[in-house]
Parts: structure tokens; C-alpha cells; sequence
């Protein structure tokens, strides 16, 4: 491991250290958003990949080789799920006092969390080596995806508020990652084939405007059902989200990962520019980090400038930690059928 790749965990054990002793409830919860801060984007490539390998999409191959680079961080990611499952009992409130015994117990949310990382270790493999060929098989690993990623998406982050149900969460977090990878993946896609034809450009910047008006429609959907309920419940949910600190994270939330990248990308000289494309990626991927952070900080209000801070700090040494070096295991270059 060469010095500069020491700066990403040396970052995180000092701040790991500071906040498990100052404040470990609040170093937990920002531990939380910083992984699913990398979570998402990783599942959301195992969702383009399997969308590949369903349709005839013609992406490059450095584009699917980017997308197999997030997707391989998977299992490295389950290790740092870990802290979260020992200390459950301080995130989530429905665990102090030994928990319910219907689907929000202790011993079932580990079964289940186990069952995720399990389901996405063999999905990934499925998708990465190789190319997949059985149109049917891939279909079925789609459905396992995208049912595996509403359990996660409920069990790890909507049920930090117990009261807020949604049937939508796991879709919207979903198509969130599918974004998130998607602008994580277009740099090195763009780097390794600096003359791509425009038209290739073109196809992965539309592709990304594709992914980022259907997180807008879905975050504003599931919004416009909440508030228009007349639930108690669900709308304190956002208004509790809608002020102080939490208020201008979903405005450059909304601004970075939507608003701006909608209004940029529909210009076609925009969709096939090098530089505007990188640009954007990077735009996006902040405000995914920002999203991440205003679903699950707000649910530990009472610590929030000891865990909003951390939460930053983490993500940060996470992500020195995976672009400073390669990702372990093979990268195999997948063939056309």
C-alpha cells in the first residue's frame, strides 16, 4: 500500500477513534451515511450491469469495466457493515428494550442483512465474470436485486424512524444509486477511450440525464403522497428534514443531483463533451453524498453537529480509500454476445 493510500484509513481510524469516545451514537450514525453513501452507487452498478446484459444497450467496455470496478467493492463494503450490526442498539430505536417480535427484531434484521450481502456477493459474481447470455437468468438477478434492495433500503434507513412508511423508499434509493454509479463509472469510462465517438458520448450523457430525472420524479412523488395524506407521521418526517442544517442539504441535494444536470444535459453538445460530462459526474456524486446524508442524520437531531461533521470526514476516507488504489480482485472485460 503505498503513503498515499495510508491517508484514507489512517483519516478514518483517527476519526473513528475521536467519535467512538466523544460520541459514539453520533460516530455510529455518521458511519451509516457514510457507507451507504458507497453502498448505493455499488448496487446501482450491479443494476446497470445486469441491465446490459438484459438489453443490447451498447455501452463501451470501459463503461462496463468502471461499472465492475464499484460493483466488486461490494463484499468490502459488508466488512464495513459490521460496526452497524454490534451497535444496532444505538441506531435504531426500536431495538433498546429487546425490540418487537414481528419484522422489526433484532435477530431477524441480522438474518436478513446477512441475506442481502450474501445475494449481492452472488449477483455481483454472476454479473462480473463473464457476460451474462441467459436473457432469463438475468432477469430473475434483476428481481433478486431490486427485492434484496428494498429490504436494505427499509431495514438499514427507513426504519432508523419507525413511523415513516413508504413504499417507494427502496425504489427511490435505488434509482439514486443507479445515478450515483452511473456518474462514478463515466470518468474512468471517458479516460480509458478518449476517442470514443461522439455518439458514444452522447448515448452515456443521455443515460445520465435518463437516471436523473427519474430520481426526481420518484423523490418528488414520494414526497407529494406523503404530504398529500394528511399523515402526521409522514409529514413531520419532512418537515423535520425541511429546516435548520437539514434544509440546505436538499437544496444542493435537488440542485446537484437533478436541477442542474437536467437543465446542462439537454443541450447535445453538453451529452458528448468530455469535460462538461466529468463535470457533471462529479456534481452529481456530491449530491448524492448530500441526499444520503439528509435521509439519515435527521433521525439523530439531537447530535447533529457532532454527527453531520464525521459523517463528511468518513465518506471522504472511504472514498480516498477506493479511488486511491485498485480494486482487489479481476476485472474481466466483458465480450459482446
Amino acid at each position: 500500500m503505498t503513503a498515499a493510500r495510508w491517508t484514507g484509513p489512517a483519516l478514518l481510524l483517527v476519526a473513528a477513534l475521536a467519535g467512538a469516545l466523544l460520541a459514539p451514537r453520533a460516530a455510529l450514525a455518521a458511519w451509516l451515511a457514510a457507507l451507504m453513501v458507497w453502498v448505493w452507487p455499488a448496487v446501482g452498478a450491479l443494476a446497470l450491469l445486469l441491465i446490459d446484459g438484459l438489453f443490447a444497450t451498447g455501452w463501451s467496455a470501459a463503461f462496463r469495466d468502471a461499472l465492475s470496478r464499484l460493483t466488486r467493492l461490494l463484499p468490502w463494503l459488508a466488512l464495513g457493515f459490521l460496526p452497524v450490526l454490534a451497535g444496532m442498539a444505538l441506531l435504531y430505536p426500536w431495538v433498546r428494550g429487546g425490540g418487537p417480535s414481528g419484522w422489526l427484531a433484532p435477530g431477524w434484521f441480522v438474518a436478513r442483512a446477512v441475506l442481502v450481502w450474501g445475494a449481492w456477493a452472488g449477483l455481483g459474481r454472476f454479473a462480473t465474470v463473464g457476460r451474462p447470455r441467459n436473457r432469463g437468468a438475468v432477469a430473475f438477478a434483476l428481481i433478486l436485486l431490486a427485492l434484496s434492495a428494498t429490504v436494505a433500503a427499509i431495514d438499514w434507513m427507513m426504519s432508523l424512524e419507525p413511523g415513516f412508511v413508504s413504499a417507494a423508499y427502496g425504489l427511490l434509493l435505488l434509482s439514486g444509486g443507479l445515478l450515483a454509479a452511473c456518474a462514478a463509472a463515466l470518468p474512468p469510462a471517458l479516460r480509458a477511450s478518449p476517442d470514443a465517438p461522439e455518439r458514444s458520448r452522447g448515448a452515456l450523457g443521455a443515460l445520465l440525464l435518463a437516471l436523473a430525472m427519474v430520481w426526481a420524479y420518484l423523490a418528488f412523488m414520494q414526497y407529494l403522497v406523503a404530504w398529500s395524506g394528511n399523515r402526521p407521521a409522514l409529514a413531520g418526517w419532512y418537515l423535520l428534514r425541511g429546516e435548520g442544517p437539514w434544509l440546505w442539504l436538499l437544496v444542493g441535494a435537488v440542485a446537484a443531483q437533478a436541477a442542474l444536470p437536467f437543465l446542462a444535459l439537454l443541450f447535445p453538445p453538453v451529452r458528448s463533451a468530455c469535460r462538461p460530462l466529468v463535470a457533471l459526474a462529479g456534481l452529481i456524486l456530491a449530491g448524492h453524498a448530500l441526499d444520503t446524508a439528509w435521509l439519515v442524520l435527521p433521525a439523530f437531531q439531537e447530535m447533529w453537529k457532532a454527527a453531520l461533521p464525521l459523517a463528511f470526514v468518513f465518506t471522504f476516507g472511504l472514498g480516498w480509500m477506493v479511488l486511491s488504489g485498485p480494486v482487489p480482485g479481476r476485472v474481466v472485460r466483458h465480450g459482446r454476445a
